[in-house]
């Protein structure tokens, strides 16, 4: 299992030069954070948390800095507290531009 996790970052681990969220405005909801997951995150990995949203009605949605992004993909799956287990899609977007390519 272990080696199908690792096989699944493969490439995420050195990121898009930049990241698309650099110089948007943060999105992040007025308030503090109210789903645990988010809550951990900022209380772990501080700035690499870059902004947070709520889109949909109810999907919150984190903006992470890309070189961390592998560390807080396995702290998601592995700490007991969070244990998000099953992964049903990955996407990426291009918005042109000379951007890098966003993962979603």
């Amino acid at each position: 299992m272990a080696d199908e996790f690792r096989k699944g970052l493969e490439g995420l681990e050195a990121g898009p030069e930049a990241s698309p969220a650099e110089g948007m405005a943060a999105a992040t909801p007025s308030g503090e954070p109210t789903h645990p997951s988010i809550v951990a995150l900022r209380e772990r990995f501080g700035d690499a948390v870059l902004f947070w949203e709520v889109v949909a009605g109810d999907e919150h949605v984190v903006f992470v800095r890309p070189e961390r992004i592998v560390e807080i993909m396995r702290f998601l799956k592995e700490d007991p507290a969070q244990r998000y287990a099953f992964l049903s899609d990955v996407t990426g977007v291009d918005y042109g531009g000379g951007r890098p390519l966003q993962v979603v």
